[in-house]
């Protein structure tokens, strides 16, 4: 075989190989050929060939007879061709392969980049859990082949977006790990970094996050939480970019915030605290979302998710927090991401006229079996549950008398869940409830 690809002048060894036998009537090979193809039979073992050369002149009794074709493969050859083809930076496209009448390879794709591209993005996902596995095939002989796959588990919702896992025990966000600067005598923020080329499908309505305080101290009831949303305004490409911004330098502008003040002592666990009015996002703009607290003595959630890989590959800021007035790109390391997520919605879904949407709460919250929700108006009103991946756990008819209804909630599992109320006039509140 001569590759023009590989440039290799006195060819390969043949990888395959079609052998071919004629049988009989009575069962007996009759012929063997090196090659059979279609109808014809050609390159027998014998000199009775026509003028054409691709006719045997072979005289057969009347009778049936059966041809059979075994395909053969040199696998030293194959091995060989394969490692050289593997070692070179050669690459073959559709013109190197035979293309029988009536196929079409438009759609092919012969190399990885090609696939890859052909792949491109889905227009929407389902929600649910994904796992997404790389192989690396290096086409010889692997001293150690444990590190060719490497492989990640991730959940897709509409109405969360963070770089924690989720915690499926607890149906929320993963905050396994509190945290605070050994330095830090003012202000203290966790963020999240959210780019999206889709990203004027949603609003960010708020922030998901945890904290708990230092053994001693006072508990977080009435814990003040400020709560902000900035475009990031600094032009770079990535994290190597001398354009990116030092420390305290860093061209952000306020475009949502809020403030979450904690119900109860809720240690360690997942909240959400709403920005005073939700945010359309708009696409390929790199936004900022933080908590942010003084007290000394709070510390902040973050998981264990490894993003090393991730950073040195894409070079992209994820999960920074501030200290004191100075911003890190990379938080306390690409493998401690924060455990703060970004409540995000429809847009569509906020376009109501603002008399459209009415108060609402629930109490207790957290709470176990029985919660009361209590909104702005009167009679029968369909309420939603879902969780923090989207998913609805629950959909029900209400009956709202003096503006309260009591809902038995026994059956969720324990995580933080939002409510969603809508009256039949079409007035809604929404609110989030965490289940014990």
């Amino acid at each position: 075989i001569l590759d023009k690809c590989l440039n290799n002048p006195t060819g390969f060894t043949k990888i395959t190989k079609t052998l071919g036998n004629i049988i009989n009537p009575s069962g007996d090979v009759a012929l063997t050929t090196n090659t059979v193809c279609g109808d014809q039979i050609v390159n027998f073992n014998t000199s009775q060939f026509s003028a054409s050369g691709n006719q045997l002149l072979v005289d057969l009794n009347v009778g049936e007879y059966t041809i059979i074709k075994t395909l053969k493969i040199n696998q030293e050859a194959l091995t060989f061709y394969l490692n050289s083809y593997l070692s070179t930076n050669c690459v073959k496209d559709t013109s190197d392969f035979y293309n029988p009448t009536g196929v079409d390879t438009s759609g092919c794709n012969i190399t990885c980049a090609q696939c890859v591209e052909a792949l491109g993005s889905l227009s929407s996902y389902t929600a649910g859990t994904y796992t997404v596995t790389y192989t690396a095939y290096l086409g010889g002989t692997d001293e150690y082949d444990g590190d060719n796959t490497v492989t990640y588990t991730f959940t897709v919702n509409d109405s969360v977006f963070s770089y924690a896992k989720r915690d499926t025990a607890a149906n929320s966000l993963s905050a396994s790990n509190f945290y605070r600067p050994g330095t830090n005598n003012q202000t203290y923020s966790v963020c999240t970094v959210i780019n999206d080329p889709n990203a004027s499908r949603v609003a960010a309505t708020g922030v998901y996050f945890a904290a708990t305080k230092a053994t001693g101290t006072t508990p977080l009831d009435g814990e003040e939480m400020a709560l902000y949303l900035y475009t990031w305004d600094d032009a770079f490409t990535d994290l190597n970019d001398v354009n990116f911004p030092a420390g305290t330098a860093w061209t952000l502008t306020e475009v949502a915030s809020g403030f979450y003040y904690y119900p109860s002592d809720l240690q360690g666990e997942v909240v959400y605290g709403a920005f005073t009015n939700p945010y359309v996002l708009v696409d390929n703009q790199r936004y900022l979302a933080c908590v942010q607290t003084v007290n000394l003595d709070l510390y902040l959630g973050y998981d264990d998710q490894n993003y090393t890989w991730n950073t040195d590959y894409y070079l992209q800021p994820m999960f920074p927090n501030e200290s004191d007035g100075t911003r890190f790109a990379v938080g306390f390391g690409s493998d401690l991401p924060s455990a703060l997520g970004i409540g995000l919605v429809d847009k569509n879904s906020i376009g109501l006229a603002e008399t459209n949407v009415i108060e609402g709460v629930a109490y207790p919250n957290p709470a176990v079996d029985n919660v009361t929700v209590s909104i702005q108006g009167e009679g029968v009103a369909s309420l939603t549950i879902t969780d923090v991946a989207g998913k609805t756990a629950m959909a029900k008819a209400i009956n709202l008398v003096n503006g309260k209804s009591e809902v038995n909630i026994a059956g969720l599992e324990a995580g933080i869940y939002v409510f969603n109320v809508v009256l039949e006039n079409g007035k809604s509140a929404q609110f989030n409830v965490v289940k014990k």
